[in-house]
């Protein structure tokens, strides 16, 4: 599923770094696709620029009928005394059902500090292992929504 808003009309031809939330081999994989889909779009891509498209990749093992994490916290009166994190990453068959992956993209486009222009979250739910190939594939769909807006859009992936 791909959601897309578009708050401001974005400048056009302007100058916008690219940003990763989280280091990953992935992300850097990604870089020069990000790089492309912003030229395609005439925007240059330029670190330090005042506008960035932020972007945050996520994966995350689904078993079957339960979620991956479980958190639980104890609160005091100084506030949390402790919190605790259960995270169950099924390998290969889990009850009969094989498990699954949800992978998430989103990119936020703006200047550091400020509301951003235009923001875009994209969806999928996958069984086996194709991590760059489906990440590609959903940072491709974003950024060809790149200032418009989307509700719920079904995507086609390979």
């Amino acid at each position: 599923m791909l959601y897309a808003s578009a708050y401001a009309a974005l400048p056009a031809g302007a100058a916008v770094a690219i940003v990763f939330r989280r280091d990953s081999a992935i992300n850097e994989d990604l870089r020069p696709l990000v790089a492309a889909g912003l030229e395609a779009h005439g925007f240059r891509n330029e670190s330090g620029a005042a506008l960035a498209l932020t972007i945050d990749t996520d994966i995350a093992a689904i078993s079957g009928g339960q979620g991956p994490l479980a958190v639980q916290g104890r609160a005091g009166s100084g506030g949390v005394d402790s919190l605790s994190f259960n995270l169950q990453v099924p390998l290969g068959r889990l009850g009969g059902r094989p498990s699954r992956r949800r992978y998430r993209v989103d990119l936020s486009l703006g200047e550091a500090g400020a509301d951003p222009l235009w923001k875009a979250t994209a969806i999928a739910h996958v069984s086996g292992s194709r991590a760059f190939s489906l990440a590609e594939q959903l940072v491709e769909s974003l950024l060809d929504r790149l200032g418009d807006d989307a509700t719920g859009e079904r995507l086609a992936l390979d």
